[in-house]
């Protein structure tokens, strides 16, 4: 079974009309060498993201420490970039129920990591507007 065919938790890419989602557990290196990465995307990781991190980051462990002075910041926030993240929540008879939900960048930048940690937050999947990576120029 070759690698390309094998089932992997949160390492896809996925396209719509409006949005582009990569999977929380790609590094850096492995989206660079993804052929379902566009050009454009590939350019923005080599220009600023790597200036920030390694290559053998994970976009879920970027996100996770992000803060809104980093410049990989100002530029997923300008790539109009969400999140979607998975909570646990107190359910009933006292279970644990995990809540997914969507924030914008600027709210998950906000919380410190040791928030993140706190809440139990599981960062899954990054999702960038297709319009606004076209009015994106490098």
């Amino acid at each position: 079974m070759t690698d390309r065919s094998q089932y992997q938790d949160y390492k896809y890419i996925l396209q719509d009309l409006s949005r582009v989602y990569m999977g929380a557990k790609y590094s850096y290196q492995e989206l660079l060498e993804s052929e379902d990465v566009s050009f454009k995307i590939r350019m923005i990781i080599r220009s600023y993201f790597l200036k920030d991190v390694t290559a053998d980051t994970t976009l879920e462990s970027h996100l996770y420490y992000l803060e809104k002075a980093d410049l990989s910041w100002e530029v997923l926030d300008q790539l109009g970039a969400r999140v979607r993240v998975t909570r646990p929540r107190p359910g009933r008879k006292g279970t644990t129920v995990y809540k997914e939900e969507i924030i914008g960048i600027a709210d998950l930048a906000a919380l410190p990591p040791a928030r993140k940690q706190q809440e139990g937050m599981i960062i899954m999947e990054l999702q960038l507007s297709k319009l606004r990576l076209m009015q994106f120029s490098l």
